[in-house]
């Protein structure tokens, strides 16, 4: 099951003019009613935000829209939708902050998946991976030692193609501009990343 094939009823939000950071949202190959979010206040730095991966409902598609930018050094950028919180990874975390001339270092790089926007989300050796807590079952995120994982795997899927699907819409053209523009944007950071 795909996130498309969950969906039904969120309402359709406007494209931006550039589709180089098309609205999207970035589900977990391993837990695929996932997706990541921003989450609660930062306890130690109020001017950070947890990134979460919260369960793909009606209700979190608002809050789980995502941009991904590309930085001048390649790294990914994960961006809220408003564009005012920017992913930075530090040590095995990662996290959003609203601090200016945060550096990401995060790189994007391609599975071999016959789908163009799966990938995985690296920094330094490591890449990002969910796991469940056993304390409480909630999902949390860490980067840990790459291997053949499907919790360190990611996808993206345009907003614009959830909206589509939700209304019961056909694709059309906007809605294959932005998924152009989603897989142009992943092919360029894996671009990017197989340089490193």
């Amino acid at each position: 099951m795909n996130l498309i094939s969950l969906v039904n009823g969120i309402r359709a939000i406007p494209m931006p003019k550039n589709f180089q950071e098309s609205p999207l949202l970035i589900f977990n190959m391993g837990y695929e009613k996932f997706v990541l979010s921003v989450g609660r206040i930062d306890t130690v730095d109020p001017l950070n935000r947890v990134l979460d991966l919260i369960p793909f409902e009606k209700e979190t598609v608002e809050k789980a829209t995502l941009l991904i930018h590309v930085s001048q050094e390649g790294n990914g950028i994960i961006k809220d939708f408003f564009r005012k919180y920017r992913s930075v990874a530090s040590g095995n975390a990662i996290f959003l902050t609203s601090k200016t001339g945060a550096k990401s270092g995060l790189w994007f790089k391609k599975t071999s998946s016959n789908n163009s926007a799966v990938f995985r989300i690296i920094h330094g050796q490591d890449c990002l991976t969910a796991s469940t807590s056993t304390r409480n079952d909630s999902k949390r995120l860490a980067f840990v030692k790459c291997e053949e994982n499907p919790m360190q795997v990611w996808g993206a899927v345009a907003r614009k193609a959830i909206d589509n699907r939700m209304e019961h819409r056909e694709e059309d053209e906007e809605e294959r501009a932005a998924t152009d523009a989603v897989e142009e944007t992943i092919e360029r950071l894996h671009t990017y990343a197989m340089r490193m």
